[in-house]
């Protein structure tokens, strides 16, 4: 995986059935000045298991605060409460009403969360140390199974069709 930064205007074009991939982004924010500067990574050859790491690629973006130790602290909390939250609707069925409203938000904070990641490393996400990888693809099962279970099967009409 190459990067290599060129000036706005210059002839690299989005490419990416030839296995390169062109992010243009404002000078302004890498060195606090105006323009742009187009950066184009060639992904030829790319496996998914790299030694890049994805945090590597591109720190600047929109969506760029999915990356900062904050964002991943509240992520880190969400999973705990998570974690408490499954103990508690196992240990108190009387707040089971309460506990599964709880838990709906935080699914819906973790379907989010992978969306903006997914917006932000792009094909990215998908590249990597195979650690990244794994763990990228564990998260995304983990969350799609999650809301699967909880907001499409429990309908009777599916349940009825997969039976």
């Amino acid at each position: 995986l190459t990067a290599s930064p060129r000036l706005a205007g210059s002839s690299s074009e989005r490419l990416p059935a030839s296995g390169r991939v062109t992010n243009r982004r404002g000078v302004d924010e890498l060195m606090g000045r105006g323009g742009l500067e187009e950066v184009t990574y060639d992904l030829t050859g790319a496996s998914a298991c790299e030694s890049q790491s994805i945090f590597d690629v591109d720190p600047l973006g929109p969506f760029a605060w999915v990356q900062s130790v904050y964002f991943m602290l509240g992520t880190a909390t969400m999973i705990l409460l998570n974690i408490v939250l499954a103990v508690a609707e196992k240990r108190m069925p009387q707040h089971e009403e309460q506990i599964n409203q709880a838990q709906d938000t935080i699914l819906v904070f973790f379907l989010l969360e992978l969306i903006f990641r997914l917006m932000h490393f792009k094909l990215y996400f998908f590249y990597g140390s195979c650690s990244q990888v794994v763990g990228n693809l564990l998260d995304a099962s983990a969350v799609i199974g999650s809301a699967l279970e909880r907001w499409i099967l429990p309908h009777e009409s599916i349940n009825a069709a997969l039976v």
